[in-house]
């Protein structure tokens, strides 16, 4: 069994709380994020990891953000700080697409940074052994800026 490696951070509609999805792995610039910049990463689900749900489930968790990607709005300020604005239907299965993309531990050591994104576009490759979904992420700051998500929402947010 592999030790998860990265962790994303969504707000599933109705859930209260934010739910931690495990992914096995990432490739693309996110490691090198900038906040203000759009950035494509690659999140791999593919091996088991105790006491977590199946990779397929995990992605399918995952995939919902790819449901309303489009609807929103993002850019920057005269002083080049990010700001995003949201418009999430109702029915929307997330509350927001708002994100966090974080390392583990052990990846963490390797001077890769988490970040808080929003996710913007993307898509899934829905393979049988190892899914794999492409998120587009405007980069709003990285992770240790803010505590948690509502600060990030107070601070560069509006939702419509």
């Amino acid at each position: 069994m592999a030790d998860p490696t990265w962790m994303l951070s969504l707000r599933e509609a109705d859930a209260g709380s934010d739910t931690d999805v495990v992914v096995n792995g990432t490739t693309g610039d996110i490691v090198e994020a900038v906040p203000g910049r759009q950035e494509t990463a690659t999140l791999l689900f593919s091996s088991p990891v105790d006491g977590e749900p199946a990779a397929r489930q995990r992605f399918e968790t995952a995939r919902q953000l790819l449901e309303f990607a489009h609807t929103g709005a993002r850019g920057r300020d005269d002083d080049g700080v990010p700001w995003y604005r949201e418009r999430l239907p109702a029915a929307a299965p997330v509350d927001s697409q708002v994100v966090r993309l974080a390392p583990s531990v052990d990846v963490a050591a390797k001077s890769f940074r988490g970040v808080w994104a929003v996710v913007v576009g993307g898509q899934a490759a829905n393979q049988t052994f190892s899914p794999r979904l492409q998120l587009d992420l405007f980069v709003l700051a990285d992770e240790d800026d803010y505590a948690d998500r509502s600060a990030v929402e107070d601070a560069l947010g509006e939702v419509l």
